[in-house]
């Protein structure tokens, strides 16, 4: 059985294979769409969308990007794909300050550790 995140692919009698997560076209990491004749379609969640290089991309070599269903120039893909990533790595940056700043409450809290010689271990009696 596939498991609830995983989509499911289908092989059409021409070749042509097709992922679907709960109904609607999805892969990650791949096209969700391969066409008997080469051309790949990415989706996600049933919008075109890749943000790693073009949507669509033709047997005929033609490129078409795509960012949540929206067709971009390349320019402006480019500028909204950075766009994101700043956020991301924005909103990726006050979550790790914030958790260090639970992290040092929870130690203020803490008692002090006393550390301690480490301990002896006695060597068996001969014969045992």
């Amino acid at each position: 059985m596939t498991e609830e995140y995983d989509p499911e692919m289908t092989t059409m009698p021409d070749g042509t294979r097709e992922w679907h997560r709960d109904g609607k076209r999805h892969r990650d990491g791949g096209p969700a769409i391969e066409w008997f004749d080469g051309t790949k379609v990415w989706f996600r969640h049933g919008q075109l969308h890749r943000e790693d290089g073009p949507a669509y991309e033709g047997r005929d070599g033609d490129k078409q990007y795509h960012l949540f269903d929206e067709e971009l120039s390349y320019p402006e893909f480019a500028r909204r794909v950075a766009e994101m990533r700043q956020k991301q790595h924005a909103q990726r940056m006050a979550e790790n300050s914030a958790l260090m700043e639970a992290i040092d409450r929870h130690i203020e809290l803490q008692e002090p550790v006393t550390v301690q010689k480490p301990l002896r271990l006695k060597r068996n009696a001969p014969g045992l």
